[in-house]
């Protein structure tokens, strides 16, 4: 049965299941973003604030690669690929925060840690591509 959009309007919706524009906080010393659907570390286009009271060692999930269909392994939906999610990792506290994916060339095709500069207001804004993030923009950010 179509969703009810696609009856009236006629055309095909495609749905990206974890795309939601907005800020996600983050508090924790160790905090996981994954691709699990349901999880409160789940995947989200749009800012995430860095706001812990320490260093947060952040994991940060490969990006599901392309725009077809991939298996969630849960009750939600299938996963829809996620390139050109956009996520921005901004820093509320003056600590060296760091960005870890799992694969060794997870970031940029080359690295996969991103370390901050113990400073209030670095960043850094990655695009998903091909199951790579690669950064538009940063401060304050070393990548190794």
């Amino acid at each position: 049965m179509p969703f009810p959009i696609q009856q009236q309007e006629g055309y095909v919706t495609r749905f990206n299941y974890g795309v939601v524009a907005g800020g996600h906080t983050l508090t924790g010393s160790a905090d996981a973003i994954s691709n699990s659907p349901g999880v409160a570390g789940y995947l989200l286009s749009g800012t995430y604030w860095i706001n812990s009271s320490g260093v947060d060692a952040i994991t940060l999930v490969q990006p599901v690669a392309g725009g077809g269909l991939a298996p969630s392994g849960g009750v939600f939906p299938a996963l829809m690929g996620q390139d050109e999610f956009d996520v921005l990792f901004y820093a509320l506290t003056a600590h060296a925060h760091t960005i870890t994916t799992a694969s060794s060339t997870g970031i940029n095709n080359s690295v996969h840690i991103a370390t901050f500069a113990a400073a209030v207001g670095n960043y850094i804004r990655f695009k998903a591509k091909t199951g790579i993030w690669y950064v538009l923009d940063s401060k304050g950010i070393t990548l190794s």
